[in-house]
This record gives structure tokens, sequence and C-alpha cells, in this order.
């Protein structure tokens, strides 16, 4: 068994294994065989064999086992015994090689197996070959194998890494773009979908196209550069398909294989829009600006001089501040250059302001937004504008300030409207005032109607009990007297009644309720009940909504409307009054329109808007009684609703009357 050649190393490498198999001599050539290649592989494999499923593996095998794993007196040992802990996951597989399968190949299965004294998974990518005897039936399973835990925990840390990176993503309205160049597939985030407009998965080319044509060698250069330094930096306009146009800043980077050659690229997205459109116009106004000069002062533009003359035409301030540095901070900042309206501020000239720290002209300024604003321009270099209250160093104004880096300095705007602000200021106190006189207004009007109802039933009680008592007495003359004193105190007394109404109007309720306007219309039908009857009134009313409202105020403007339809009736002829309800939008607002129509003495269009007048009549007081309030009302009570009010009418013909009231 000592022999050379192939037995020999069969023998020396299974010397000491005790198998139902024999001596190595008696094996079958086809068990040697395998073995052979098995031993002679740095692959590692192993090998079943034979119903009892013998274990053979090869040394390239053994650190699989662990430190404290299978000794070498496993081999030749029935795998049921060797692997107990997988036996139940890999016995299937062996009998279905053993039975005639095919050959089978398994990545990155999970098979736990005992090692370093504990049971660990362990994740295999392997093969199951069968062995033919020399009988051409499969004897054995050939197992070829590797361990590949290490690469399927990186997968899976790589997956928890990704799935933490997305949530980063949308959380910073971010958005990925994946480009595969094996298949030339692009995959996009769902932002990158609605942005691109483009669904994930399409074509490079397709997704290229959406890119504006202009900026496109920009991109190729930037893929150039990516491909040597696996770093991709661009911006780019893009078209989502819709006429869109948006600037996107893409920064990725290319992952390469183990030849050198790009597998993918990996790109974060950001809409950089309004950036951009920040710097285009300020860099039009400045291009403006800098044209401007330089057409009308080119030749000033060679000196100091030249330069301080041309901004002293502006009489909006400016300053060309110098920052200075403190420990990678800015402190202060330094004059180099400054107009006549800046200057004026410190009621000094531009002379003597350069080279000097502001904060020696103007020391309170460290507390305002000005000195905070301006630092953070110079500290980040980005542009920026505010509005702005400097209450310090004895002045007291408003302005809108720019601030723009130019070379390591900063050059600051002001535009004054302290004029305006104080304008408004004075404006809104004018408001408030207004209010509070209306108010008061309100409140006189409200004491004042009390306290003349008082007087006008007295006046109204006293004639009534001097004309009965002189009845006997009275000529006609003075009869006719005692009834136009009458008359006047019950005008003068619905006229109090009709401002105290519109008081109580124009104090609107804090709270809307639902109202049944068909329950409201049946009461002011019922309180309307006597001069309806006395006119013969034909009222005919359709089915009315419920609305979100004040109730006693909807009261008062149907029963108002409805009034005025009586009162104006034409003579001889029977009121004939339809009130109906209806939804209809206007300027994108949905509203309930209630309309009231009749086929009274109707009105001039000329004069719709007047008869909404307070005191507004169109007839003489003998002609038709009232006071000229209750379309007032209706009107306020239309507005208090946040509503609108039309009429229309003909002479002779009636009138109609809608009330919009919009729906919450």
């Amino acid at each position: 068994m000592a022999g050379g050649g192939e037995m020999g190393r069969l023998t020396r490498a299974f010397c000491w294994t005790q198998t139902s198999l024999g001596a190595p001599e008696k094996w079958p050539q086809s068990l040697r065989t395998t073995l052979g290649l098995l031993l002679r592989s740095r692959f590692p494999m192993f090998l079943f064999w034979g119903p009892q499923h013998i274990c053979f593996y090869n040394d390239a095998y053994r650190p699989s086992l662990g430190n404290e794993g299978k000794h070498p007196a496993a081999l030749g040992k029935p795998a049921a015994e060797v692997w107990p802990e997988i036996w139940n996951d890999i016995y299937p597989q062996i009998e279905a090689i053993l039975n005639g399968a095919d050959a089978t190949w398994h990545e990155d299965q999970l098979l736990p197996i005992y090692r370093n004294g504990k049971l660990e998974d362990v994740y295999w990518t392997y093969s199951y070959s069968p062995v033919i005897d020399e009988g051409g039936m499969p004897a054995g399973v050939f197992v070829t194998c590797t361990e590949t835990t290490p690469t399927v925990r990186l997968i899976q840390d790589l997956q928890a890494a990704n799935e933490k990176a997305h949530l980063a993503i949308e959380a910073g309205d971010l958005g990925v773009v994946e480009v595969d160049f094996r298949s030339d597939e692009v995959r996009i985030s769902p932002r990158m979908e609605r942005f691109f407009g483009v669904a994930n998965g399409t074509t490079r080319a397709e997704f290229v196209s959406r890119m504006h044509p202009d900026d496109l060698p920009e991109r190729e250069q930037a893929f150039a550069r990516a491909m040597q330094t696996g770093v991709l930096e661009y911006d780019t306009r893009v078209n989502n398909g819709k006429g869109a146009i948006r600037w996107i800043r893409a920064r990725g980077r290319v992952l390469f294989d183990t030849d050198g050659k790009p597998l993918r690229m990996v790109s974060m997205v950001h809409d950089v829009t309004e950036q951009k459109q920040f710097f285009a116009e300020l860099a039009r106004q400045v291009a403006d600006r800098t044209a401007e000069i330089e057409e009308a002062h080119r030749e000033l533009l060679a000196s100091h001089e030249s330069l301080q003359q041309i901004i002293n035409v502006f009489t909006s301030a400016l300053q060309v501040l110098e920052p200075v540095w403190k420990d990678g901070e800015v402190v202060d900042f330094r004059y180099k250059l400054t107009n006549e309206a800046y200057s004026a501020y410190a009621n000094k000239t531009p002379n003597e302001l350069q080279g000097r720290l502001v904060s020696e002209i103007f020391p309170g300024y460290f507390d305002t937004d000005s000195l905070r604003n301006i630092r953070e321009v110079a500290q980040t270099g980005v542009a920026r504008t505010w509005e702005n209250h400097y209450d310090a160093d004895g002045l007291n104004i408003y302005n809108e300030m720019g601030a723009v880096p130019m070379n390591g300095d900063i050059v600051v705007h002001l535009t004054d409207f302290t004029g305006l602000k104080k304008l408004q200021m004075e404006l809104e106190r004018n408001i408030t005032e207004l209010k509070r006189s209306n108010q008061n207004l309100e409140e006189f009007a409200h004491a004042a109607s009390h306290d003349l109802k008082e007087p006008i039933r007295k006046i109204h009680f006293f004639t009534q009990q001097l004309k009965d008592q002189l009845c006997n007495h009275l000529t006609p003359a003075q009869q006719s007297s005692f009834e136009r004193i009458e008359k006047a105190s019950r005008r003068m007394g619905m006229l109090v009644d009709d401002l105290l109404t519109y008081s109580h109007v124009t104090d609107r309720p804090q709270v809307q309720e639902p109202v049944e306007l068909s329950e409201v219309l049946a009461r002011v039908l019922e309180d309307l009940e006597l001069d309806i009857q006395d006119k013969q009134a034909d009222i005919h009313v359709q089915p009315l909504p419920v609305i979100s409202g004040y109730r006693r105020q909807l009261q008062q403007l149907l029963q108002n409307l409805v009034s005025n339809s009586l009162k104006y009736s034409k003579k001889g002829v029977p009121p004939r009054i339809a009130i109906s309800a209806s939804e209809r939008s206007e300027g994108g607002i949905r509203y309930q329109v209630l309309r009231v129509q009749d086929n009274g003495i109707g009105f001039d269009n000329a004069y719709k808007e007047k008869i909404f007048h307070m005191f507004a009549r169109l007839h003489g007081k003998h002609e038709y009684s009232g006071t000229g309030v209750g379309l007032s009302i209706v009107k306020k009570v239309v507005e208090n609703h946040r509503g609108m009010i039309r009429a229309d009418g003909s002479p002779d013909e009636g009138a109609v009357f809608e009330v919009w009231l919009p729906i919450p």
C-alpha cells in the first residue's frame, strides 16, 4: 500500500481511514480516479460514495471546518454521522443525483454546521455532480464548494445600509439615479421618475434625451472625467416631457470591476433650479448695471476717483466691505468703498469712511441683522437679500439689503423704504382708528335709536289722547293736522325700528350655525300673514336648502325681500312672488343662490345699485310707505355672510333679487 503512483497517493492519504470499502487497492477504479482528482485540487471538494454516502474531502476543504472541527478520522464515515446538523437538507439532493438526476448548482445557501465549538450559520455556493462507476451507473456524488458567508454578510449589510441611505435620501428631498453599463438600463427613484418624466428601468438614451441639448457637451466631459477618476459632477437642465425645465446637480461615483471596466454609476441628484435662477437673475442685474456704467462712464473707470463719482450717482446706498477675520471667523468689516448715499447715514464723506472699521462708525450694528447676514455671506460665499430694520446708533430706518461676495470682498446695497414703512404704519393706525370710530358710531346709533323711541311713543300717545278729548270740537283742518302728526310719528317710529335693525345686523354674531331656510321663510310668511291676505298675494315657494349662517339675520333678509315685493306691488293687481334656490359656481367658488321674483312695479336698472343705499327711495313717501332702510339691511346681511346680492328690474314688469351665499 506504500507503493508509488496514484495508488500510493491514495494509500498515504487515506491509510488511516476505516471504511466498509476495504483497502484502497480494492476500491473501484471510478472511486480511485475521483479521489485522485479530489486530492490534486486546491479548490474545496468532497465526495459522497455508495449507498452509505461515505465521506471523503481534500485538504482545501479542511479550513471550512474550523479550528476545532472534524478531524481526519471523520474521513471514510457515513455523511449522516459526519454532518447530522445538515443531513436532512443535503440527503434529498444526494439521493436525487444517485437516482439519475442532473448535476445541480446552488448559490449562497444557508447550511449551519458545528465548528469552533458551536453551531454557526454558514453560507455556501456548491455543485453536486454524479460519479459514474464501471457499470455506467451513478455510484457517488462529487461536490465542489466554497464558503460565501463573508460575501453574504456583506451583501446583507449593504442592503441594510442601502435602506438607511434610501430613508436619508427621501428625508433630504434628493433623488437617486443608477446606470448599469452592462445592460444600458437606468434605475431611478420615484422622485426622479416625476422629475424626468420617464419610468424606472428606462434606457440611458431615453434618460439622456430629457437633458437640454446645450448642456450635453458639459455632461459628456463630466462622464469622461468620471471614467478616469471615478467621481461624477455636473449640472444640467432637464425637461420632464411636459415643457417644464428644471436645473439639477448630479454628484456620483463609478464602480469598476477587477479589470477596471465600469460596471455601474450611482448618482445623487438635487434640484437647484431656484439657486440657478437666483444667480442668473443676480448675474443679469449685475450685468445690466455694469453695462449701463460702462456705456455711460467707460473712461472714468480708470481711477478710483472716477469709480467714486460713478457710484455716487446711485441714490441707493452702496458699499464694498473687506471682511476682518479672526480664528477662522469674520468679526468685523472694513470700508473699502462707499457712495455718498451711504456715507450720509454717518454724516461723513466716502473718503472719511475709507479704511475704517464699520464698528468704529456704527458700534450698534453688532446687535443687528446687518452684521449677522453680511457675515454669513462672507463665510459661506452665498449671496442673499433681506429686509432690515436698523434701530441703533441714533438711526431708525427700514431698508432692503443685499450682499454679494466678490473677489473676497462683500458688495452691499441698501434700498431705503423708511418713508413707505412709516406711511404703512400710519395707515395701519388710521385703519385701527377708523374701526374704533365706526364702532363708536354704531354704538351711538344704537343708543340714539333707543333714546328716540320713548319720545316718539309719548308723542303718539299724547297726540291720540288729545285727539280723543277734542274730537267733538275739531274743525276739519285741525282733524287733518292731527292725522299728519300721527303719520309723521308712525314714520319716525318705523325709521327708528329700521335703524335698530340695521344696528343689530352690523353687530355680526361670532359663530355661524346650520339654518333651515324653509323653516325661516315659513316664520316670515306667518309674520306677514295679514299683509299677504290684505293684498291677496300669491306666493310660490320651492324647496330651500340648509345653509351655514346667522339665523336671525337671514330671517330679517327674507322678511325685507318679501315685504319689499308686497309693498311695491301694482295697484289692483294681486302680487305674485316666486321664491326658489339653486346651486351655482362663479370665480371658482360655489354658492347657494336665493332668488325672489315678483310682478310689481319694478324699477329702472340704472338704479339697481342705488336701491341698496341707506334711505334711498325711488318713489315719493306719499306713493309708497317705507324708510329706505330695508334693502340696506338686506345688503348688510349678505356682506356679513361674505356673499353678494344682485337686482334686476323693468319698470311696471317686476323685479328679481338674487342673494349669493358662499358654500363652505
